[in-house]
């Protein structure tokens, strides 16, 4: 039954659809097909004008995805200046001393999700900020990233690029949390 799916996936996929009815079609191996032509086709080669499907836009069910939880992954960005804000941490007690926006999550061409962190230093003070991150899909936690960001001066908002996990893994979400200084 799954091969039978797939095989229905691939010729969706290539426009095909119409000849499931012809009959005409052979599979060859798991996964593979040969269509009326003789061409043969796969997973990899399934695809507009011939070329493969990227990972992120391959289709699969992402709960039945396994990628075992490793270790913490250390990052130690380079960080770039963005802008000066005003210092409005403990002024009325409702701003954080440091606060982070992540935004930009996406496949990379070197085959890793990326994504863009901000962090802002909202007090008056040198900070050295160090970033909680989980890339998860579907709820389920992926990658476990702590990120070590260059020290940031009073006010400073600054951006770094950081990497998860390899594409192949589905991503559909990255949490951010401060951890220091709270």
């Amino acid at each position: 039954m799954i091969v039978r799916s797939r095989t229905i996936a691939c010729l969706a996929a290539a426009g095909f659809a119409a000849a499931l009815a012809g009959s005409a079609i052979a599979q060859t191996a798991y996964g593979e097909f040969r269509d009326p032509s003789g061409k043969i086709w796969t997973p990899e080669n399934v695809g507009k004008d011939g070329r493969p499907v990227p990972y992120e836009d391959r289709a699969f069910d992402p709960r039945s995805q396994v990628a075992p939880a490793s270790q913490v992954v250390l990052q130690r960005p380079r960080a770039q200046l963005l802008d000066v804000v005003p210092v409005t941490s403990g002024r009325n007690g409702s701003m954080p001393v440091v606060s982070v926006d992540v935004s930009g999550l996406k496949a990379g061409p070197e085959g890793r999700w990326h994504a863009m962190l901000y962090v802002t230093n909202n007090s008056g003070a040198l900070i050295e900020p160090v970033v909680g991150c989980r890339f998860s899909n579907n709820g389920q936690m992926v990658e476990e990233t702590r990120v070590m960001v260059p020290a940031a001066g009073p006010g400073e908002r600054l951006g770094a690029a950081i990497d998860g996990p390899r594409t192949e893994i589905f991503v559909d979400k990255l949490d951010c949390r401060v951890l220091s200084p709270i």
